[in-house]
């Protein structure tokens, strides 16, 4: 599925996904693409809940997230092999953080490329970013700004349980 030019403002879903869920049911194998699309002022657990093999994301804006149910968070990804997120904002997440990347693929891999999260909180481990799994990649060129955890990692929260687990962070400054 590719997802070109959507706006999405004040939305709302009981469970997971308050404007996306994506669930590719057929081993996992489908992607998803999203590009220039902005995510505002939506309510509860994720804006975006992602099941699917392969994700791209580049120049997306997701802003502002409040919860009835205390849960809000970015961009959820469960079992993806690979994650490509580019040039894109996630601001003002309450509860969750920005973005929750959890994987039991054999060798998942993160490229995180010129993305600034502001202003996020988690209650539990990654104000920022929570990585856990099988998981390798590269975050480089990016900002991390007044992100905050009650738990581990104020900005980024790493738990590999793979044979090859290194996560390289490059910056321009």
């Amino acid at each position: 599925m590719h997802l070109y030019g959507v706006f999405c403002d004040r939305n709302f879903a009981e469970e997971t996904g308050s404007n996306i869920y994506f669930l590719s049911e057929s081993g996992n194998k489908y992607s998803l693409v999203l590009e220039n699309s902005i995510f505002l002022n939506n309510e509860n657990y994720g804006i975006i809940a992602i099941f699917a093999k392969i994700i791209t994301i580049k120049f997306c804006s997701f802003i502002q997230s409040v919860s009835s149910k205390t849960k809000s968070q970015g961009l959820s990804s469960v079992n993806t092999d690979f994650i490509l997120i580019e040039s894109t904002l996630f601001m003002d997440f309450s509860m969750l953080g920005a973005i929750r990347i959890e994987t039991t693929a054999i060798n998942g891999y993160i490229n995180l490329t010129s993305i600034k999260v502001t202003n996020c909180h988690n209650t539990q481990a990654g104000g920022a970013l929570s990585i856990k799994g099988k998981v390798s990649g590269i975050i480089h060129f990016s900002e991390f700004i007044n992100n905050y955890s009650d738990d581990s990692g104020g900005v980024i929260y790493y738990s590999c349980s793979g044979e090859k687990c290194e996560v390289v962070i490059k910056t321009n400054r």
